[in-house]
């Protein structure tokens, strides 16, 4: 598997579905070679997608108060604003996910995948840090690609998936 962001780069692909993570590096490679702009997950019955996380962790040490008082810092509303600002990723904040945050560039676009949380699914949360996930995510890409290539209908590409996520879920 490679990504397509290269085809998409040049032109060669008029809709790529991805993440926020490729929002940074999208400006710096397209410049003004088109217009591009992140737009809501499509959907039926309802919204998908891939939550992510960033975790703040600390463990036992020789400083507790000081670990503490970092802790508090670097999670509360004005760090973490910064950050997901500078670093072009989305905050963990709850009250930063209500209000949004500024970014410097593609604020819009940023600001789509954040909006776009809320209507995430609880389990998109709960089967993101499933031990299982990432080899199911990547049977699932797999068969997606074989039936996008033609190697095997859609419907065989949905029986396979399908099966392979049972065995490895077991």
């Amino acid at each position: 598997y490679v990504g397509a962001n290269q085809q998409f780069v040049n032109g060669l692909l008029v809709f790529y579905i991805s993440g926020n993570w490729q929002v940074a590096q999208f400006n710096e490679t397209i410049k003004d070679k088109f217009e591009w702009k992140a737009v809501p997950n499509a959907f039926i019955k309802q919204w998908g997608g891939m939550p992510g996380g960033k975790f703040l962790v600390a463990f036992k040490g020789k400083a507790p108060p000081q670990v503490v008082r970092l802790m508090e810092y670097l999670g509360s509303a004005d760090s973490m604003t910064e950050y997901a600002s500078k670093a072009m990723f989305l905050p963990t904040r709850k009250d930063l996910l209500q209000k949004g945050v500024q970014y410097p560039v593609r604020n819009e676009d940023m600001n789509t995948f954040i909006k776009g949380l809320a209507n995430l699914p609880k389990s998109a949360f709960v089967d993101n840090y499933h031990l299982r996930f990432g080899p199911v995510a990547n049977e699932v890409r797999d068969r997606i690609t074989q039936a996008i290539t033609g190697e095997i209908t859609v419907d065989k590409a949905i029986e396979l998936a399908e099966a392979k996520a049972r065995e490895l879920l077991k």
